[in-house]
């Protein structure tokens, strides 16, 4: 069966997330997150559940569409900690 690449595509961007943050967390360990960073991933974090939830809808429907409060999500997450 061939794969169409966009396909391939999402699956390499699922892992990429995942394994990123395997190497990422474990560097933080004992780190004391400030409350704006602490609002910062909670921000980004806001754009990946959104995002995987637009990936699941596509997948169960077929409708791929994007729509306007979501792309909006996915281009302003929130402020960078200073």
């Amino acid at each position: 069966m061939v794969r169409p690449l966009q396909f391939v595509d999402l699956i390499a961007a699922c892992a990429l997330f995942v394994s990123s943050i395997e190497r990422a967390m474990p560097q933080l360990h004992g780190h004391r997150f400030t409350v704006e960073e602490q609002e910062a991933v909670r921000d980004r974090l806001r754009q990946v559940r959104a995002a995987a939830d637009w990936v699941v809808h596509a997948i169960e429907t077929g409708d791929t569409t994007l729509e306007e409060s979501l792309a909006a999500l996915l281009r302003n997450p929130g402020p960078d900690p200073a």
